[in-house]
């Protein structure tokens, strides 16, 4: 049994990771439940399969997890031996892997808590939960159902930055390319299981050599990234390049590049927040939606999906993105109207009134 240290109403975070899979869904449930605590009015805990728990604890040591069977009928009587005499105030998942029936045994079990899908595509509306999370700009062009968005939080002014990227402060000026040494950062997500990092570094050192551009390019080496020996082999042939192992403050590193080149993922809208020209490479489905709705924002250069795009094209395309100055300052005008530092604030706003939903809710279940 699970015991809590205080009385405040408990939301269960049930979320994936791996290398296979990639970190974005730990990362954002982390920077979203990072403002919640702030707040002092929630429990939370994650539930975690036995990789993705390994993974968490190497990005958070004060927020409690635990490990969940990897089959879903037996995580489901975890979940009831543990958790269903403590009444979650919300359960919100983020994972593509639960089924439906997990969602309707799981509401039997817990009759008066909220549940809250983190869901990029809008493709659960017919599943029994009571909102969606989806503070990606893909809010923007995806349908949700009617029926459900009082209990939805849409769109990227409810975005959740981390605090460093919070810290930071971005400089909305006009760079000179021309004048300096150009400072490239290439980012393909916490994992890149396609080993993506490599190719748009080769491609991005060939740009640079037939522009004669004087450049830096540092590359940023996530935790589960599992080709660093090869990697390191290719990066010790381009002079320019710098690799970068989990850095630990990412908006330093956006702060002083001037060109990104990054995974469509939700990386993109921290990148925004800092106010850098960036092009961005799709990596799964999910991503391709994204890219094309932060080209359609104007706040990136799409470079497209990475099995749709030869090297020579992606050459064409990146050598595009660098000159195309004009591109780059309207991407920042634009990134400036997207994001703020007020996304999180937002967000623990529509908690609280979540909340009150679900104390009505709780005292209705007692009351028959």
């Amino acid at each position: 049994m699970i015991n809590l240290k205080n009385s405040l109403p408990l939301i269960l975070i049930r979320c994936e990771g791996s290398s296979e899979i990639g970190l974005g869904h730990l990362m954002r449930t982390l920077a979203l439940s990072r403002h919640l605590i702030k707040t002092q009015k929630w429990n939370i805990i994650f539930l975690l399969k036995k990789e993705a728990i390994s993974l968490f604890k190497k990005l958070e040591t004060q927020i409690p997890s635990f490990e969940v069977p990897e089959d879903e009928e037996k995580e489901i009587l975890f979940l009831n031996e543990n958790f269903s005499k403590k009444s979650p105030a919300v359960f919100l998942t983020d994972s593509y892997l639960l089924t439906k029936n997990y969602y309707h045994t799981l509401r039997a079990i817990f009759p008066s808590t909220i549940f809250l899908v983190f869901d990029d595509m809008a493709e659960k509306s017919t599943f029994p939960i009571d909102g969606f999370i989806n503070v990606s700009a893909t809010a923007n062009i995806l349908n949700y159902p009617e029926n459900k968005k009082c209990f939805s939080i849409l769109g990227p002014s409810f975005y959740p930055l981390r605090e460093e990227f919070l810290q930071a402060r971005p400089i909305s000026g006009n760079k000179n390319l021309s004048n300096h040494q150009i400072r490239f950062c290439i980012t393909m997500g916490g994992a890149d299981p396609d080993f993506q990092t490599a190719k748009v570094l080769k491609i991005l050192a060939d740009v640079i050599s037939a522009k004669s551009i004087s450049a830096k390019i540092q590359v940023i080496v996530g935790p589960a990234f599992s080709h660093r020996e090869e990697l390191q082999e290719i990066s010790k042939n381009i002079a320019q390049s710098e690799l970068i192992f989990s850095p630990s403050n990412m908006a330093d590193i956006f702060l002083n590049s001037d060109l990104i080149i990054s995974a469509a993922g939700s990386t993109c809208h921290e990148i925004a927040a800092m106010r850098v020209p960036m092009a961005v490479l799709s990596l799964t489905s999910d991503q391709e939606i994204l890219g094309q709705a932060l080209e359609k924002s104007e706040v990136c250069f799409y470079l497209g999906h990475f099995n749709n795009a030869s090297d020579s094209q992606l050459n064409e395309k990146i050598s595009s993105f660098i000159f195309d100055k004009v591109s780059h300052q309207k991407q920042i005008l634009n990134q400036t109207k997207m994001i703020d530092a007020k996304g999180g604030q937002r967000l623990c706003e529509q908690f609280e009134k979540i909340m009150i939903s679900y104390l009505k809710q709780k005292n209705s279940f007692e009351i028959k």
